[in-house]
């Protein structure tokens, strides 16, 4: 099963995603890497105001966004393409093993964070919409995602 794994740190787990246009993964000039936070408390996807300039983003409609306390506000959304590096063991014939990286993620619909919310340490924040298509084990402050 393809893995990754990493420690938890201050009870977050941030790891670095690959942020393209929607369908556009395999075109280098237009994927960039950013810090994103898993977030199984979230039903959507979001990123920053960074990201969709820094990928050239073109918005494609509003989403209504809950925040904490409940209020729902309209926010400008898009279709990207998010990817997580995902590696492989293969076993050679003879016994050797080499670890197989690549990228898995999916096309998708995200919100734009709510002007109120300004994360310093992260831009895209994986709701369960993202990590639904992954299976997360969080055990001995280190987690592993698999798909």
């Amino acid at each position: 099963m393809a893995t990754f794994s990493n420690k938890v740190e201050d009870n977050r787990i941030i790891l670095t995603v690959w942020v393209a246009f929607s369908g556009d993964s395999r075109d280098l000039m237009h994927v960039k890497p950013y810090y994103a936070l898993l977030d199984t408390g979230s039903q959507g996807t979001m990123i920053s105001q960074k990201v969709v300039k820094e990928v050239e983003l073109i918005g494609n409609g509003v989403t209504p966004v809950s925040g904490i306390d409940g209020k729902e506000t309209l926010t400008n959304k898009y279709g990207v393409r998010i990817d997580i590096p995902i590696a492989s063991e293969v076993r050679l014939p003879g016994g050797q093993t080499f670890m197989d990286n690549a990228l898995r993620g999916m096309d998708m619909d995200v919100a734009l964070f709510l002007p109120s919310f300004k994360p310093e340490s992260y831009d895209v924040l994986l709701g369960m919409d993202f990590l639904s298509a992954f299976h997360l084990t969080m055990w001995n402050g280190a987690y592993i995602l698999s798909n």
